[in-house]
């Protein structure tokens, strides 16, 4: 395969793409969520929070699930870049918080979307063949 020629090229890519699932994830869930928010009540500033760690929770697991499906040879490495990604791309809102944010929510979004990388790509993980032939 072309691609096996060129590591850097495939290890960026695989990124990209992990990176990329979890972006599209996100986006979609969270118009869905702000599309059943906007048909009920005027929901609480925590509630709104809250669908965002749910959502962002979920679009991490999806991210680092591809991320590891992309890289089957190396996965624990990639999924590992992606995480830093992810909590890279968190340190600034923890630093300077969106003004009338709670201060626990870009933490706390920072470490579940984190820990959530890492959990997709170990649900990806390879299993022992007496697993899959049970």
């Amino acid at each position: 395969m072309a691609t096996e020629k060129f590591p850097l090229f495939r290890s960026t890519v695989t990124l990209v793409g992990g990176f990329a699932i979890y972006a599209f994830a996100l986006m979609v869930l969270v118009l869905i969520t702000s599309i059943a928010m906007a048909k009920g009540a005027t929901p609480s500033h925590e509630a709104v929070e809250f669908a965002m760690l749910g959502s962002s929770l979920v679009a991490a697991l999806a991210g680092g699930y591809a991320t590891a499906s992309l890289a089957p040879n190396r996965q624990r490495g990639h999924v590992t870049v992606l995480a830093a990604m992810m909590l890279l791309s968190h340190i600034n809102r923890v630093v300077h918080p969106t003004a009338g944010a709670s201060r626990w929510y870009p933490i706390v979004l920072a470490l579940v979307s984190t820990a959530a990388v890492v959990a997709g790509g170990w649900l990806r993980r390879p299993r022992s063949p007496s697993l899959e032939s049970a």
